[in-house]
C-alpha cells in the first residue's frame, strides 16, 4: 500500500529527476517510512507539537530558513518564518517556489544559498 501511495504522490514532484534518481528516492522513502524511528515519531507527533508551542530559537542562534514561497493551505506560512527569523540576531528567510520537499526540487539553490549565507557571516 505504501509503495502505491508514494509512487502516485511523487511523480509530479520529482519530474525533473532521472528515472534512476526517482527510483532511488522512492526506495528510500519506502524503507524509511516504516522504520521504527519514524513510526515512533508519528506515534508522538501530537504531543511533540503541543510541547513545541510557544517555544522559539535562542536569540544568538544563526537561522537560515528555506521556505515555500506560497503555501495555499497555510497562507501565513511565509510570514510565520519571517517572524522566526526576526526573533534572532542573525536570521534570514529564502522563499522558494514549490511544495513541502524543497530539498528535492531546489537542492542546488539551497546548497549555494547556505554557502553564500555562511560566507557573509564570517
Amino acid at each position: 500500500m505504501l509503495r502505491l501511495m508514494t509512487a502516485a504522490s511523487a511523480a509530479s514532484e520529482l519530474a525533473e529527476y532521472t528515472d534512476h534518481a526517482r527510483e532511488q528516492m522512492q526506495m528510500l522513502t519506502n524503507k524509511n517510512s516504516l522504520s521504527p524511528t519514524y513510526l515512533n515519531e508519528m506515534g508522538h507527533i501530537k504531543t511533540n507539537f503541543e510541547r513545541a508551542l510557544g517555544t522559539g530559537f535562542p536569540r544568538d542562534l544563526p537561522l537560515l530558513v528555506f521556505v515555500v514561497a506560497e503555501n495555499k493551505q497555510t497562507p501565513e506560512w511565509l510570514e510565520l518564518h519571517h517572524r522566526q527569523a526576526a526573533s534572532v540576531t542573525n536570521g534570514a528567510v529564502v522563499p522558494l517556489p514549490g511544495e513541502h520537499y524543497l530539498h528535492h526540487t531546489h537542492a542546488g539553490e539551497i546548497a549555494e544559498g547556505v554557502r553564500e549565507w555562511e560566507a557573509g557571516r564570517q
